[in-house]
């Protein structure tokens, strides 16, 4: 593997979490677009929710401009607005479903070629499978108002199942896989999308969970977590620099990771297929200081490729 990792995938970066001060800001959105737009290694840019129809407009105009697709995450606005895809309360789940078709509506403006979702918490052992069923059907039917919209993909962003990360339903793979199976038959946009910073706190290895996920993956993030350090102040999901002392995810996990990515066909030479990086500073780091440490670790990641 000689080539650059750009023959074998696009490279994106998750804009929000490398530039938190940007969300609430127009003119450093605007500007952290830009930046990333601009930067060759990326071809992807990942967002969250822009409520302004004229910051959406911006958004596109520059994307566009500069060759950079987008991708928008609903998972936030989920979060922040406390709702759940697979509330058992029919109002509460239609309230969650109606933010997501909103959203979805949202991204066709800027020709976004995917939304991403999360499940809702995780209900307990007792109460798991009717709750599955009640997040299939609110991802069957966002996924037909993607397609009907802009002919638009649906992700299902898998998350941990622990009380001191985000503690999802979707969660483990194989029950994820399980859910997906049962939509994609009458919705073909839809899939699963793995993080590679969410494995430890689920203890999947990336060979279970990409194997497990092959034929229904279709997006992937790679990112670091802290599982064993609870005074951490990065404790759990909240996607640290990679190969911090502290952490799960370095140069070999990546490496790992990508391998992986590679037995199953989603990077190959001359694909297409997303791997998108989501770190975010702390401790005084600066946005430029993750996005140097994503490019220096899969730069060390791929020549660890090579050497096999």
């Amino acid at each position: 593997m000689k080539d650059k990792p750009q023959e074998w995938m696009r490279l994106g970066l998750v804009q929000p979490m490398a530039y938190p001060d940007a969300t609430e800001d127009a003119a450093k959105l605007m500007d952290s677009v830009r930046r990333i737009c601009a930067d060759p290694w990326f071809d992807v840019i990942e967002l969250a929710r822009i409520k302004s129809a004229e910051l959406r407009s911006h958004v596109r105009e520059t994307c566009q401009e500069l060759g950079t697709a987008v991708l928008v995450g609903a998972q936030g606005s989920l979060l922040a607005g406390g709702l759940d895809l697979n509330a058992e309360s029919a109002d509460d789940r239609a309230r969650a479903v109606e933010l997501v078709k909103q959203v979805i509506d949202e991204s066709a403006e800027m020709e976004a070629f995917a939304v991403a979702v999360l499940s809702g918490p995780d209900p307990g052992a007792g109460e798991r499978e009717e709750a599955w069923k009640r997040l299939a059907d609110s991802l069957a039917e966002l996924a037909a108002h993607a397609a009907d919209a802009a002919a638009m993909n649906l992700y299902l962003e898998t998350f941990d199942r622990v009380p001191f990360g985000k503690n999802c339903l979707a969660g483990p793979t194989p029950e994820a896989v399980a859910a997906a199976e049962s939509i994609i038959p009458d919705h073909p946009n839809f899939g699963i999308m793995l993080d590679l910073s969410h494995l430890p706190l689920l203890r999947e290895t990336s060979q279970f969970a990409l194997e497990s996920a092959a034929a229904c993956l279709k997006h992937a993030h790679a990112g670091n977590c802290v599982l064993r350090d609870p005074q951490h102040p990065t404790y759990g999901d909240n996607h640290p620099a990679f190969g911090i002392p502290e952490g799960e995810n370095g140069a070999g996990e990546l490496a790992e990771f990508l391998r992986r990515l590679r037995q199953i066909g989603y990077i190959a030479k001359g694909a297409s297929n997303v791997l998108t990086f989501e770190l975010k500073p702390f401790g005084g780091q600066e946005p430029e200081d993750v996005i140097a440490n994503a490019k220096q670790t899969m730069t060390q990641a791929w020549e660890m490729l090579e050497e096999e």
